[in-house]
């Protein structure tokens, strides 16, 4: 089940909720700001069909990320002393291994101040 505060942190943090967002220099699409190889990756898993232009539907966009984190986000890999939260948000940032890596902690601190409020 994914947390709808922690969601709807993510995408303030993304986009400020604007569907036909696109930045990381055309790489990222839509309110969670997802990459090609994310939503390849989450489509694999979940055994679907989606396409990177997906992310630019909402809908399809939170299915997208839900898939996502099943994939790499289950209780067996939350890493000891680290809010679900936390690990989450810093593995839809930094990909599979993100949660470890010292570059998604700003990420994680932008989130986590949308999260508080």
């Amino acid at each position: 089940m994914i947390n709808l505060a922690l969601l709807a942190a993510l995408i303030a943090v993304e986009s400020e909720g604007n569907p036909g967002a696109v930045g990381d220099n055309g790489l990222a699409f839509g309110i969670l700001q997802l990459h090609s190889a994310y939503v390849q990756d989450a489509a694999e898993w979940a055994g679907e069909d989606w396409t990177h232009e997906d992310a630019f539907d909402p809908e399809k966009a939170v299915e997208i990320f839900a898939a996502y984190v099943e994939r790499y986000c289950g209780d067996s890999r939350l890493p000891k002393g680290m809010s679900r939260e936390e690990f989450i948000a810093r593995t839809h940032n930094g990909g599979p291994r993100g949660a470890y890596k010292d570059s998604t902690l700003p990420y994680w601190e932008k989130v986590k101040k949308e999260f508080d409020n």
